[in-house]
């Protein structure tokens, strides 16, 4: 199945305050968001990212003190959400997947609202059901700047590594997300885009006697290898490989069947920071081969 046409415009002004929080978990929240906002829009259209900065005094109705604040939004042309059911849907009970129009919230935006009210912050929905939907997204302005790491590959200094992990989907903004989790967590962590790149990478790991302890491969990559043909092929290197499959679509017989297809875990996007913890602490606990 072809996906539909998603383009993506950013802004984002050059003197942007910084924020001061969990990187990994305010990616993860732009994640989430990001998804449902794709998952709205089986047509395709366009998905508007942007950041300013902002002072909230006594004439504004967002509900947190008056100060300075970073907005970050996030709008779509999705088909909307009904307003009945604007006021539930940070519910983790709440969720409208498999209605038609109302495709797209869930259990992620219980795990955003969760993130940002840890972070001080506030999230607002505005929607008109078959026109979009706006999330705005507050956090307090950090007054000191923060030097902020790029393209991370090792976890932090002084920390040892829990393992090394392939990392491969199809979606650049989703393997910058989830490395950085990946990070996060203490592994050592290499991405790819398509099966192919995965087993080239995991067979120069091999050779250079430097194997990786776990592979996650997206189910489903447009004009690529998939993560089930990737799986076989990396079978064919290395009968003992650990690999997890990844997708969001939970119905896939793979995904729920995955010990079946010889898979060691499953996580599923929107990731989730525990989930995607314990997935590995499982998986990585058998050593591949050559360790």
């Amino acid at each position: 199945m072809t996906s539909p046409k998603i383009r993506f415009e950013y802004s984002f002004p050059d003197n942007l305050s910084p924020i001061e929080g969990d990187e990994a978990q305010i990616r993860q929240v732009i994640h989430n968001i990001i998804l449902n906002s794709k998952e709205a829009m089986p047509d395709g259209g366009i998905v508007r990212i942007g950041a300013s900065d902002i002072t909230l005094g006594p004439d504004d109705s967002i509900l947190l003190p008056h100060g300075n604040y970073i907005r970050i939004s996030v709008e779509d042309e999705g088909t909307g959400i009904k307003e009945e059911d604007l006021s539930r849907i940070f519910d983790p009970y709440f969720t409208t997947k498999g209605m038609g129009a109302e495709k797209g919230m869930g259990l992620g935006l219980a795990v955003v609202y969760s993130i940002i009210k840890r972070h001080n912050g506030h999230i607002t929905v505005q929607s008109i059901l078959g026109q979009g939907t706006t999330v705005h997204i507050y956090l307090p302005a950090h007054s000191e700047p923060t030097v902020l790491t790029t393209s991370p590959i090792e976890p932090e200094s002084g920390r040892p590594s829990r393992g090394r992990v392939l990392f491969m989907d199809d979606e650049e903004y989703i393997r910058d997300i989830g490395s950085r989790l990946i990070l996060h967590l203490g592994y050592q962590v290499t991405t790819a885009k398509d099966g192919a790149e995965a087993v080239a990478l995991y067979k120069d790991a091999l050779a250079s006697n430097k194997p990786f302890h776990a592979v996650i491969l997206d189910l489903t990559v447009k004009n690529g290898l998939g993560g089930e043909e990737a799986f076989r092929r990396l079978l064919s290197v290395d009968p003992q490989v650990n690999a997890i499959i990844s997708s969001g679509y939970t119905d896939d017989p793979l995904i729920a069947h995955f010990a079946d297809y010889g898979f060691k875990g499953v996580v599923v996007k929107p990731y989730k920071i525990e989930e995607l913890d314990g997935t590995l602490q499982r998986v990585v606990s058998a050593p591949p081969t050559g360790t």
